[in-house]
C-alpha cells in the first residue's frame, strides 16, 4: 500500500481530468493521493491490491455511478469500513439519501472550498483511524482475556 509520513492514502474517482487534478492538489500535501479517472478505474486499483484509508468519489460518473461504487466497495471485505465521502453538483434530498444508503459517510456539494474539503477528509479519517484502533486494542484484551481463562483452567 502506498503510504506516507500520515500513513493515510485517499482515492479520489472522478470521470473530470480537471476534477482529478484539483482534488489532487487540495490533498496532495496532507495524504498520499491515487486518482482513477471513472469507476472501472478504480475497480482495477482496488483488484489491484490498493486499499485505502478514504474514498473521494463523484456521484455523476458514466461509466460506474457514484452510488453504485460506494456499494460495491462496502460490499469488499477489505473497503468495508473505509469511509467514502461522495462530491456531487446534484445537490438535493434524494440524492443525499441515496449516497447514505449506499454506505457513504458524507456527501459534499460541489464545487467544495478546499478548507472544508480538507477538513472533512481530515475528521473522517481521524474517526477511521480511531476505529481501527479501537478494534485491533479490543481483539488484543480479548486474546489476553482467553489466555488469561485458559491459564486457569489448567
Amino acid at each position: 500500500m502506498l503510504t506516507v509520513a500520515n500513513g493515510s492514502t485517499v482515492l479520489i474517482v472522478d470521470d473530470s481530468p480537471e476534477q482529478l487534478m484539483s482534488l489532487h492538489q487540495i490533498l496532495r500535501d496532507s495524504y498520499e493521493v491515487v486518482t482513477a479517472r471513472g469507476g472501472h478505474a478504480a475497480v482495477d486499483l482496488i483488484e489491484g491490491g490498493l486499499t485505502p484509508d478514504l474514498v473521494l468519489l463523484d456521484f455523476g460518473m458514466p461509466d460506474i455511478d457514484g452510488v453504485s461504487l460506494c456499494g460495491l466497495f462496502k460490499m469488499m471485505p477489505r473497503l468495508a469500513k473505509v469511509p467514502v465521502l461522495v462530491l456531487t453538483a446534484y445537490a438535493s434530498e434524494e440524492i443525499e439519501e441515496q449516497v447514505f444508503s449506499a454506505g457513504a459517510v458524507d456527501f459534499i456539494a460541489k464545487p467544495a472550498s478546499p478548507g472544508a474539503l480538507l477538513a472533512r477528509v481530515r475528521t473522517h479519517l481521524a474517526l477511521y483511524h480511531s476505529s481501527e484502533r479501537l478494534a485491533r486494542q479490543n481483539r488484543q484484551l480479548r486474546d489476553a482475556a482467553r489466555g488469561v481463562v485458559t491459564s486457569a483452567l489448567q
